[in-house]
């Protein structure tokens, strides 16, 4: 969704084991704001980096992890939950 945002420079990063690109430190380090989808996403994070890694830069947006990358659904739920926080890219037509 920001891939060519002018305004945003974003990573995406996985917690799973098997992520492709797994989350590291030197990303949280690199992050101003970091939103998870769900809340053991967070969880997980603080197993990984410690409870005061992240603090104050996470955000849960409350959405189930059980999309594929960039179905419509996911894409209409993430435009929902993060409207609040950020400026928001056109609709790709």
């Amino acid at each position: 969704m920001f891939r060519e945002s002018q305004i945003y420079d974003v990573r995406s990063r996985g917690v799973a084991r098997g992520a492709r690109v797994r989350l590291t430190a030197a990303d949280i380090a690199w992050a101003d704001a970091i939103f998870v989808m769900e809340k053991e996403h967070k969880d997980r994070m603080t197993e990984n980096f410690g409870r005061d890694a992240a603090r104050g830069k996470v955000t849960c947006l409350f959405i189930e992890d059980v999309y594929e990358a960039m179905e419509e659904s996911l894409v209409r739920e993430l435009r929902s939950r993060l409207a609040p926080h950020l400026a928001l890219p056109d609709e790709q037509a």
